[in-house]
């Protein structure tokens, strides 16, 4: 990695290209970021290593009645079918699972979103099947990797162990003023293209919020975070950039992969500094 200082203001992939350093000095915080919050895709995405989901989506409509045309005023009788999905994994007494998200257990879930919602034909003659937001989910990893990298950015954990939970949140996708050439929420609207045009989705993004070591949670040990973050208003993230690195390279999906670069300025208020999607 190059020791330059990359331009406040210019994106992370074009910095890449000219050769420049991928942080600030002082980006201590590297946030990984899905650029869809699609039921389908991040369906897709992971799949049985899925344990914990919860989504809501739906279509509204009505017919509106004008009232009185002069003075703007409208009755609109609203009908709507909405889908809430609240998923978690369980397990056999064998230890099996009775409901994983395989094959079988993604088809199960979509056909009931298909049954109850209704497709969409966008402009340009494309059908967009019906889909909804997640608005939260967790996935298990095991990674020996992983957890050697865990276990050199984290004090208490000693890297034994190589199962993580990972928790990703929606949130608003980040839009920033100024001489930045490429924004992330460019690349969210033009990949959601479908969704945002036909589904009522708005330009957000699953960020990862959340890593602890599964011990901890199964075990009777107190759970502590490998990393945590509480959202765009915690202004002290706890988001190592090497951890941060190895997911976005190895556990992001590759077309809807971005990392966010933070550093803290003297007000200890986190700055986005730049950022690498693909």
């Amino acid at each position: 990695m190059s020791d330059k200082v990359i331009d406040k203001g210019v994106s992370m992939l074009d910095a890449h290209k000219r050769g420049l350093a991928r942080i600030h000095p002082d980006a201590s915080i590297a946030i990984p970021v899905i650029q869809t919050v699609s039921l389908r895709k991040i369906l897709e995405f992971f799949g049985e290593k899925i344990v914990a989901l919860k989504a809501e989506g739906g279509t509204t409509g009505g017919k509106t009645e004008v009232l009185n045309e002069l003075y703007g005023v409208d009755f609109v009788n609203i009908t709507g079918e909405i889908i809430n999905i609240k998923y978690k994994q369980e397990r056999t007494l064998s230890g099996g699972f009775k409901n994983p998200l395989d094959a079988h257990g993604q088809k199960i879930m979509l056909d009931n979103i298909e049954e109850k919602l209704e497709s969409i034909q966008l402009l340009d003659e494309v059908i967009q099947l019906p889909d909804i937001a997640v608005s939260k989910f967790t996935i298990e990893v095991i990674d020996d990797d992983f957890a050697k990298i865990a276990a050199e950015v984290t004090p208490w954990f000693d890297g034994d162990r190589n199962r993580f939970l990972i928790t990703g949140v929606n949130d608003p996708a980040e839009d920033r003023p100024g001489s930045q050439a490429k924004r992330p929420i460019d690349d969210v609207l033009r990949r959601n293209r479908g969704l945002m045009q036909g589904q009522g989705f708005k330009a957000r993004v699953m960020n990862f919020r959340r890593v602890i070591e599964t011990a901890r949670v199964y075990g009777p040990e107190k759970e502590l975070y490998i990393a945590h973050w509480d959202g765009p208003e915690d202004h002290f993230p706890k988001f190592p950039t090497k951890l941060g690195e190895y997911m976005y390279d190895n556990i992001l999906p590759d077309t809807y992969a971005e990392l966010n670069y933070y550093y803290p300025d003297a007000q200890s208020i986190i700055q986005l500094d730049g950022w690498v999607s693909r």
